[in-house]
Formats: C-alpha cells, structure tokens, sequence
C-alpha cells in the first residue's frame, strides 16, 4: 500500500524540517528504489509509486521504524512520522529488500 495523503494528513508529524533527530542511534537507513516509467518518461519512486514524492525508511537501535517524506514540489515540507512493523515491512518488500526482510525479522523473531 502507497502512502495515502489523507493518512499522511492524520499521522503524528514529528518534524517538518528536512533533518530530525532520531534516537537511540544507531539508526538504519534504506533508501527508496525507483522504476522507469515509460509512459510519464520519468523514475517513479517504488516507495510512493510518484515521481515527485520520496521516501526513506528508517530503523533505530530499539526497533522503532520512522519515514522521512518529502515532496519535489515547492512550498511543501518534509515530514518525518514513526510507522508500524507492518508498514515498514510492506515498505522493505515494495522497494525490492527482500532478502533484507527475511534477514531483519529473522533475526528479531518478527517473521510472520
């Protein structure tokens, strides 16, 4: 499932600035992929399924799972929000880790 703007809208924002904080450390960090997308001529996030917004998921020491969002549109800011396992999950296999999601929920008892 594709960030929804009005769940977006509902969420808990913990920062608008382009940087947050993120604690405990260390912090994990996976970068959104993207795909050519040959009718708009443009990389698509597979994250968002937009070209114009973008997503990075984070993991901290502790488990807790956080997105930066942010938009290649001016005037919107970036948003930062904390997600459930579910999500990030969905979010990892979305943007092709696959392999990395066998490892992290493994490891941590988590797989379903």
């Amino acid at each position: 499932m594709l960030v929804d703007m009005k769940k977006l809208r509902n969420r808990k924002i913990l920062s608008v600035r382009s940087r947050f904080e993120l604690a405990p450390r260390p912090v994990k960090r996976f970068r959104e992929t993207y795909e050519w997308d040959h009718s708009e001529r443009e990389w698509r996030s597979r994250a968002t399924g937009d070209f114009r917004t973008h997503e990075v998921l984070f993991r901290t020491s502790d488990g807790r799972w956080f997105i930066h969002w942010w938009a290649r549109v001016p005037g919107w800011p970036h948003r930062w929000f904390e997600v459930s396992l579910e999500e990030a999950r969905a979010w990892l296999e979305r943007c092709g880790y696959g392999e990395k999601v066998r490892e992290l929920f493994k490891e941590r008892g988590e797989a379903k």
